[in-house]
């Protein structure tokens, strides 16, 4: 958690250090380990820029919810993948739509409202990329009405900044 904080500060160097620690603690975890932070680790590495460090570790992740009925985990690994494989570039359609349209559909089975509007904003901003306004905007709306009710106020503002852009 401490490392995520710190890649969401921008301090991407400390964030790296402490992702490093966390990683060797977790590679000699059991799989429950691996499952409770491995969200945190791999949104860390998202923010920290380390995309085939994410991407690798979100796939892993998402392998071992899977196993041990962790759905919550893989939602929350597939939401991670989908930030990830976006930054890479990947367009709208691709890889990153279908991990964030996964995750979506997960997180509204399990009751995950914050990650639903992380997966919405995601959708957001890749139909934004590739062109497709209304979908862009759907997916927005549905994310900027979740915010304020769950106290996301710091999301609502970045995803606000982020879609500014392309208005």
């Amino acid at each position: 958690m401490f490392g995520y904080m710190r890649a969401l500060r921008g301090d991407a160097d400390e964030a790296c250090d402490i992702v490093e620690r966390s990683l060797k603690a977790l590679r000699g975890m059991y799989a429950t380990g691996w499952v409770l932070w491995g969200a945190e680790v791999g949104g860390t590495l998202v923010l920290a820029r380390r995309h085939d460090d994410a991407i690798a570790f979100a796939e892993d992740l998402i392998v071992l919810a899977r196993r041990v009925g962790a759905a919550g985990s893989e939602a929350s690994a597939l939401q991670f993948l989908g930030d990830a494989v976006a930054a890479t570039g990947d367009g709208g359609d691709g890889a990153a739509a279908q991990s964030y349209r996964h995750a979506l559909a997960l997180a509204e089975a399990l009751s995950m409202r914050p990650l639903a509007a992380q997966c919405h904003a995601g959708l957001a901003r890749l139909a934004f990329r590739a062109g497709r306004r209304t979908d862009a905007g759907e997916h927005l709306a549905t994310a900027t009405a979740m915010y304020p009710g769950m106290g996301m106020t710091y999301w609502l503002e970045k995803v606000t900044r982020d879609t500014s852009a392309f208005a």
